[in-house]
């Protein structure tokens, strides 16, 4: 686990301050566009779903690229924001990406949505993403199995 440590050289420009900014956008944009592709082939079938990770994997990468320097971690915890974000951005009704759509179906339709239809769309949505949540969270599990059995192992005595 040996990282050479070599300081970044700061970048001397006119306007540092319009150059970050700028520079902050196009990686937001970089990063946007990388989880849009992998959204997309993950629902064509051309990405496993067994790519699809939750919490222990955030935990074991945010503590790896911590481990680089505060630059990694800020940028890893970035990607993090911006996935977390893209996904509520989804027209899952349960989420604001779910809000917008039904809020564009009533400004088509002219007239609000039916109360049992809306309830009926969020509880599919909540199974939605506990579907998801339990997905990842087996992920996570079933590709560190072996890691977790041995500590119940040492716990055990």
């Amino acid at each position: 686990h040996w990282i050479p440590l070599a300081p970044e050289e700061r970048v001397e420009h006119p306007s540092p301050v319009l150059y970050s900014a700028q520079r902050a956008l196009e990686e937001t944009f970089d990063v946007s566009r990388l989880i849009a592709v992998a959204f997309v082939r993950l629902v064509q079938g051309r990405l496993s779903w067994d790519s699809f990770s939750g919490p222990i994997t955030i935990y074991e990468v945010a503590g790896e690229e911590g481990r680089k320097g505060p630059g990694f971690f800020i940028w890893v915890m970035a990607l993090l924001s911006i996935n977390l974000g893209l996904l509520n951005l989804l027209p899952v009704p349960v989420l604001d990406g779910g809000q917008l759509a039904f809020l564009g179906l009533e400004a088509v339709m002219r007239r609000p949505l039916p109360l049992r239809i809306r309830e009926i769309a969020h509880l599919v949505g909540m199974v939605v993403l506990l579907v998801l949540m339990a997905l990842a969270f087996k992920n996570d599990v079933q590709s560190r199995w072996d890691v977790i059995r041995e500590q119940l192992k040492e716990l055990r005595g």
